[in-house]
């Protein structure tokens, strides 16, 4: 064993855009990512070894599960063995009902930051019971990875974290586990402003799936304000929802509904759309 330390594997999913093999309709991952990424899973423990082949481990994981339907981006961590009961507590699936809200952030830590210093961090993060930092072999130095059960409060850690290392550039992917999608515990009815960033494949049809939308979260609050902005660059549309009730939306984004690559009217308007909650 290196350094009393162990490895885990993260995999980031994403459906081609533009698909149209037979079993698009599988789920890619745990769970269900806002933004870039469509999805993501949690790979279990390996022993971190000299002998490990950590570039061909990582080539296994791939070479497994990709079938023409996806792409896949695999992020290797690592945390000391005396976290290991309370990592292995941390990713159990019975949590996932109770803190259905979970925040990768990818941390790039700036020059001023020492290695004492970010061991510290580290350590002091993961004595939360609802937190889990990490060492990265990636393009970042940390990640931290957070669950809860009110969006709002996930952002709220996240910005804390952030604050604690010297920070250079960070990045945070929003997931729900896919199973939760349907079912999220919000007696409170938590309230975000949706943005929607689209490339168009079909105008017509995508002003028809827009308006199509807006019935649908109308048809729970319709005070929902709704906005459609043209764009030049990277994204054709921009569309803001104000006022949507997170647990309405949610079950949207469930594989084969409205809101996936998966679905044929949404593949028939758009090559993608990146969601995001404000």
């Amino acid at each position: 064993m290196k350094n009393g330390k162990k490895i885990r594997f993260l995999e980031l999913h994403n459906h081609y855009p533009d698909d149209y093999v037979d079993n698009i309709n599988s789920v890619l991952g745990r769970y269900c990512a806002f933004g870039y990424h469509d999805a993501i899973s949690i790979s279990e423990v390996d022993e971190m070894t000299e002998d490990l082949g950590l570039w061909n481990k990582r080539s296994d994981i791939v070479s497994k599960k990709i079938n023409g339907t996806s792409t896949m981006q695999v992020i290797s961590v690592l945390f000391d063995v005396e976290n290991e009961k309370k990592e292995q507590n941390f990713w159990n699936e019975e949590n996932d009902e109770k803190y259905p809200y979970c925040f990768f952030t990818f941390i790039r830590v700036g020059e001023s930051g020492k290695k004492e210093d970010i061991g510290a961090i580290i350590k002091e993060i993961n004595w939360n019971f609802n937190c889990m930092a990490y060492y990265s072999f990636e393009h970042c130095e940390v990640l931290c990875v957070t669950r809860f059960d009110r969006y709002r409060l996930g952002i709220d850690k996240v910005k804390q974290i952030c604050q604690k290392f010297s920070v250079c550039k960070s990045y945070t992917i929003v997931a729900v586990p896919e199973a939760c999608l349907h079912m999220v515990n919000d007696s409170e009815k938590e309230i975000v402003n949706v943005v929607m960033k689209c490339n168009v494949k079909n105008h017509v049809k995508a002003e028809n799936f827009l308006n199509y939308l807006e019935q649908i979260l109308k048809s729970s609050n319709e005070n929902i304000i709704f906005e459609k902005y043209d764009m030049v660059g990277q994204f054709d549309i921009m569309v803001l929802v104000k006022g949507v009730v997170m647990k309405d939306i949610l079950p949207l984004y469930a594989m084969g509904r409205l809101m996936t690559h998966s679905n044929s009217s949404y593949s028939g308007a758009f090559y993608n759309i990146e969601t995001s909650f404000i």
